[in-house]
């Protein structure tokens, strides 16, 4: 997920600075269109099987996006707070369907989601390559020390938005942290006498806004 923020804040910022230029109106567009980017990465989390995830997004993005068009009068914020806790009681009672939290995983590539909540997970596979972790108002927990990192190394992209990451790796790891941090922050918080410099490594990227992400072993 990463990249789709990346790729959201490269188009707001090229979009306000040709506003500025005087090319085209953006301002206003995004005044009255700006709910539809939390469809868009809802979707995209919906296509990634992380399901109550990619609900949320939508369904907040379709909720602001009938206020900011004044298809439905009143107060913004007096229906947004009772939305989230909607979204809280959807989490607790189909979590079960939604299979957010698996207590394993054996699969060379996984993900984990926590919003309003906490997931862990804990990775098994003997070829790992890739994981990708969001925690928004929440903690989530990849456990990667019972796992075998891919002779080609490994990813882990990550999202801590309000929220905090958790990542175990297994001793002797070569790790590479690429994480944007705005008023959050990343710690590598392993033993100095298990840190590596060889082997396959595992890149850690994304962002943590208001958050932070945390590597342990």
């Amino acid at each position: 997920m990463a990249w789709v923020w990346g790729i959201v804040a490269l188009s707001l910022g090229f979009g306000f600075l040709f506003d500025a230029w005087g090319y085209i109106n953006f301002r206003d567009f995004f005044l009255s269109y700006w709910p539809g980017v939390l469809i868009l990465v809802g979707i995209i989390h919906l296509f990634s099987e992380r399901y109550f995830a990619g609900l949320a997004w939508v369904v907040v993005g379709v909720i602001l996006g009938l206020f900011t068009l004044h298809a439905v009068n009143g107060d913004i914020w007096q229906a947004l707070w009772p939305l989230v806790l909607i979204l809280i009681g959807l989490r607790i009672l189909l979590r079960p369907k939604f299979k957010l939290s698996e207590s394993s995983d054996s699969r060379d590539s996984a993900s984990s989601s926590a919003i309003f909540g906490a997931a862990n997970k804990k990775i098994t596979s003997k070829n790992f390559r890739s994981a990708t972790i969001t925690a928004i108002f929440g903690g989530a927990k990849i456990d990667l020390r019972g796992a075998e990192i891919a002779k080609g190394g490994a990813t882990i992209d990550v999202d801590a938005i309000f929220g905090g990451v958790e990542i175990l790796v297994p001793d002797k790891t070569k790790i590479r942290v690429d994480v944007f941090a705005a008023f959050g922050g990343h710690d590598d918080k392993r033993e100095v006498s298990k840190i590596s410099d060889k082997g396959p490594e595992i890149l850690v990227r994304g962002n943590a806004i208001f958050g932070g992400v945390e590597i342990k072993n």
